[in-house]
């Protein structure tokens, strides 16, 4: 299982975060006051933002456990609830080492990604308008971003230029 194929089912329509009442963007590194990337953050109509930390592996998820942003004690104050999303096949090799009481759980399994965790509440505050919009511009930079990278579109020069 990819990274894209659990971040498809994290915003399915029957997902944790339906991409039609979340504003989904993958991939997040920069624009925004967030600790290091983001595999996915989903935005909330209420104006909260959600971090979804995706594994592939056990030694990704062991891998995750030392990065200073799951240590910290005072996580960034724009992200209201954390979770790791990994395939379901793996739960059972890192159940022992989960964060429970820091994060929530999501496993996905045959393209269906069911919340078995609640993640805990997280001291946050909504984001400003001026933050949603630049969150909207971010995610629109990815997609196009992703969408030229798969399809190796190079801007062809007219002839008479």
């Amino acid at each position: 299982m990819t990274e894209d194929e659990i971040a498809c089912a994290l915003t399915r329509p029957r997902g944790p975060f339906p991409y039609r009442r979340y504003l989904c963007v993958p991939n997040l590194s920069w624009g925004l006051d967030i600790d290091g990337e983001a595999d996915l953050v989903a935005l909330s109509a209420a104006g909260y933002l959600t971090e979804v930390e995706i594994k592939i592996s056990v030694s990704d998820f062991r891998r995750d456990a030392g990065k200073w942003k799951h240590r910290k004690q005072v996580p960034s104050p724009l992200i209201s609830a954390f979770y790791y999303a990994i395939p379901a096949p793996m739960w059972p090799k890192v159940e022992a080492e989960f964060p429970f009481g820091r994060a929530g759980l999501i496993l996905v399994d045959a393209g269906r990604a069911v919340v078995k965790q609640k993640a805990p509440a997280r001291p946050s505050r909504k984001l400003t308008d001026a933050e949603i919009r630049q969150l909207g511009r971010l995610g629109t930079m990815r997609y196009w971003t992703r969408i030229s990278h798969k399809t190796h579109v190079t801007a062809a020069r007219p002839a008479d230029e």
